[in-house]
């Protein structure tokens, strides 16, 4: 039982830190796309969908592990 708590406590603290990643990040692209640069938004955009994948896939290694 302890385990499965810290799992939530440290799943929990990434959350917020993704949360605030995503915020920044979309904070940039809606900066770039007023200012009409392609090449630096490509950039972020990638970034952001990185961010989003690893958070999905330890989400589901997440659940994996709980399940088990």
């Amino acid at each position: 039982m302890f385990n499965i708590f810290s799992l939530f406590l440290v799943f929990g603290f990434k959350t917020y830190i993704k949360i605030i990643q995503g915020a920044i990040l979309v904070s940039i692209i809606f900066y770039y796309l007023k200012k009409g640069k392609k090449k630096e938004l490509k950039k972020y955009i990638i970034s952001a969908l990185i961010s989003i994948f690893s958070y999905l896939l330890a989400m589901i290694v997440l659940i994996v592990l709980l399940w088990n």
